[in-house]
């Protein structure tokens, strides 16, 4: 587990990693957070998209970490 990561943020962060592995390709997910404090009280539903060309998600990932 990753140290910096508290433990009332794992149920988020399990829901991103489940979203991640049911698309294929490149795509950003996004959802909106709603906080207590520092601490997840409720959050939306992931929201999927995908990029195209899909053929070029390692490009795709390069320019968007450059």
């Amino acid at each position: 587990m990753i140290d910096d990561l508290q433990p009332a943020w794992l149920n988020v962060a399990r829901r991103l990693q489940s979203a991640a592995a049911k698309q294929d390709g490149t795509a950003i997910i996004s959802v909106k957070i709603v906080v207590s404090g520092v601490n997840p009280v409720f959050w939306t539903e992931p929201e999927i998209v995908k990029l195209e060309p899909k053929a070029k998600g390692a490009e795709i990932i390069k320019f968007i970490l450059d």
